[in-house]
């Protein structure tokens, strides 16, 4: 019975050994496992923080970097995608700069435009008993070739002249000054409106290489008779009110075309005679083709009507061309426009 006591005491101290052993390895092998996982996980993962450390340096401004990492698993790939992306990166970078230059060059340009179009239009108006004249640029556009001009032949004849280049941009507007000029030049020889356009045409298409061409009208006004000569080479109708009456188009019998297509060409003359109180109204295609949202033009019988509408009640010319001026804005909203508007408003005093 001693015995058999003492055997079963060492039976359970080898058993408490036994499990001491087992939990004594399955702990060393866990913390094998557990440090061979952190390896294979550093090891891993390794190529992430390559990468991570790199993006950071792109993020800081350096887009000429290229990522690299020391693996030959998906993250060589995943580089090679970022690599990808810093190319397009830096091609998007290069384009945003250039097209911010263009902005600012056409921006420049676009000031030198208006600056040359202004310079060239009359500053001061005649201040005479018998007559009243006002004129106006609307500059709806990007940058017309549009223009008016006034001036005198001799004490008892004034000139009055527009242009309206078909196309916009700095040579449009350096194509006007050279219309302008020559019509200036061709009025102050005396010439009759049709002669003024006849040989401005010449000059235009003699070396015409941008393919331009420039709608005109000049009318020469004797103010002492009221009678006026005019010429027109593909411009608007313009707008005659009788005084007491109402403005209604002057439709021209002699149709011609623009000026810069082809030498030689025929223009026109024509007649009419003012009594005292008549007007008349010249403008650009930028006042009666102005388009709403719909697409529809503001038109030249919209135009006499506003005027007649105004007319109702007393008002100045320079209330007259403003008052058109709102109509047409109010008319196409928001709509960017093709062309800029010019206005020219005489009235005859006898």
């Amino acid at each position: 019975e001693e015995e058999i006591t003492m055997l079963g005491g060492f039976i359970h101290q080898s058993r408490n050994h036994i499990l001491m052993y087992i939990c004594f390895n399955a702990v060393l092998a866990l913390m094998i496992a557990i440090a061979v996982a952190g390896y294979r996980t550093r090891k891993l993962l390794e190529p992430l923080y390559q990468l991570e450390d790199q993006m950071n340096e792109v993020g800081q401004g350096h887009l000429d970097r290229k990522i690299e990492v020391q693996a030959d698993n998906e993250f060589v790939d995943l580089a090679d995608r970022f690599n990808d992306m810093l190319v397009s990166l830096r091609e998007y970078m290069e384009d945003l700069k250039q097209t911010t230059a263009d902005k600012e060059r056409l921006s420049a340009e676009l000031k030198v435009m208006r600056r040359i179009q202004k310079d060239m239009l009359p500053s001061r108006y005649p201040s005479r008993g018998d007559m009243q004249l006002y004129a106006a640029v609307w500059p709806w556009s990007e940058g017309g070739g549009d223009y008016y001009d006034f001036f005198w032949v001799d004490g008892d004849h004034l000139a009055i002249t527009l242009g309206d280049t078909t196309e916009v941009g700095i040579m449009a507007t350096l194509y006007a000054v050279l219309a302008q000029t020559h019509m200036r030049s061709f009025g102050m020889m005396g010439y009759a409106p049709n002669r003024i356009l006849a040989e401005t045409n010449n000059q235009l298409s003699e070396k015409n290489e941008f393919g331009m061409n420039v709608a005109a009208f000049a009318a020469i006004i004797q103010l002492s008779s009221g009678e006026v000569s005019y010429s027109s080479a593909g411009m608007e109708p313009f707008l005659w009110k009788h005084a007491g009456g109402d403005a209604e188009p002057v439709e021209d019998a002699q149709v011609t075309i623009p000026l810069g297509n082809m030498e030689n060409v025929p223009y026109h003359n024509q007649k009419l005679s003012l009594a005292q109180g008549d007007m008349l109204i010249f403008f650009t295609k930028g006042i009666s083709q102005a388009k709403d949202s719909s697409g529809r033009k503001y038109s030249v019988p919209r135009v006499a009507e506003h005027i007649n509408g105004q007319l109702h009640r007393t008002c100045s010319l320079k209330e007259l061309g403003e008052g058109i001026c709102e109509d047409v804005r109010s008319f196409t909203g928001d709509i960017r426009q093709e062309d800029d508007g010019i206005m020219v408003l005489f009235r005859y005093m006898g």
